[in-house]
């Protein structure tokens, strides 16, 4: 979760604005307003939800869809089903969310999950919708099992390694039918390799992000069963700058829910030291708490790290070029 850091000063500082990325904006904040340590608080996830509230009032069309950029036709799916499931997060730890808004959203989402999608990416996106609804104490039995069908019918064995599969056994879990849950749940791995698909929203770290997601709440029992490579797949990804405003806030939220699942871990004795020119040692001053941090200076030529066995750690940095580029 100490990844989480350095995600959400990336998205607090996103300069964008389409829909999905002022909801990805806000989520971090409600993901962590109960963990001081990263700079949350209530009320900071108070002020967030309610500008995303304000801006998806300002941006649902007539159908219950939310537009990219203004309340009209220009709609993703994605985007809409995506909106709605931050409104059900929000509603459940207790933010004020309209009713009329998210009935509206539902209604949608509704149509959308009835209707079949022309390929594995929107049948995915029907599978959310599913899930979303479900989370919202709509049955949605019915519509998973012929979303199922298709998947089964178009994308034999595929789609059994697919996020859509993860999502109906989420569905099926919430509906209390154990037995189907764990049968769809059994085929989803981590870190698999795939090419991204942009204009469905799906990449390598906004998968694993909301598998974790999706395992930490409604499989806490196989959460606790990941090994260590299945996290180092969304590290990798981070490390290697291959996020985005979406994959970012889907990866803070599956490492809080994956967090909550776990409990906190035992704090450990760690060091952590800077090499300043010409080799000379200076010890950092570590916070307290699980998360340690540290500020070093621009100067440092390296840092070293004394941790008692495995550790993951990440390094922020913010600001601009002194100079403009000449060319």
């Amino acid at each position: 979760l100490g990844l989480a850091r350095g995600l959400s000063h990336y998205l607090e500082h996103y300069p964008y604005g389409c829909t999905e990325q002022l909801v990805s904006r806000a989520w971090p904040s409600l993901a962590v307003a109960e963990r001081p340590e990263f700079g949350g608080s209530r009320a900071k996830a108070q002020a967030d939800v309610a500008a995303v509230v304000r801006m998806l009032a300002s941006r649902q069309n007539e159908e219950g869809a939310f537009g990219m950029w203004a309340a009209n036709s220009v709609v993703s799916e994605f985007q809409t089903v995506y909106a709605a499931h931050f409104l059900t997060d929000a509603r459940e730890r207790g933010h004020t969310v309209p009713p009329v808004l998210l009935e509206r959203t539902l209604a949608r989402l509704k149509v959308l999950a009835e209707s079949e999608g022309g390929g594995l990416s929107e049948e995915r996106e029907r599978a959310y919708a599913l899930y979303v609804l479900s989370r919202n104490g709509r049955l949605s039995g019915a519509a998973a099992t012929g979303v199922e069908a298709r998947l089964e019918r178009d994308h034999r064995g595929a789609w059994r390694e697919d996020l859509a599969a993860l999502y109906l056994a989420s569905v099926r879990r919430l509906e209390q039918d154990a037995r189907r849950a764990d049968a769809l749940v059994s085929g989803v791995r981590f870190a698999r390799s795939m090419k991204p698909d942009f204009l469905h929203f799906h990449d390598p770290l906004a998968r694993d992000g909301a598998a974790l997601y999706l395992t930490s709440r409604h499989f806490p029992e196989r959460a606790k069963t990941l090994r260590a490579e299945d996290i180092q797949g969304i590290a990798d990804e981070v490390a290697g700058g291959r996020y985005n405003s979406l994959s970012a806030a889907t990866a803070i939220a599956g490492l809080a829910a994956y967090a909550d699942a776990m409990g906190e871990p035992v704090a450990s004795d760690a060091a952590v030291s800077e090499e300043l020119e010409g080799g000379a040692p200076r010890e950092l001053t570590l916070s307290k708490g699980t998360f340690r941090r540290a500020a070093f200076s621009p100067a440092a030529k390296r840092l070293r790290f004394t941790v008692p066995g495995p550790a993951f750690y990440q390094v922020v940095q913010a600001g601009f070029d002194d100079a403009a580029p000449k060319s």
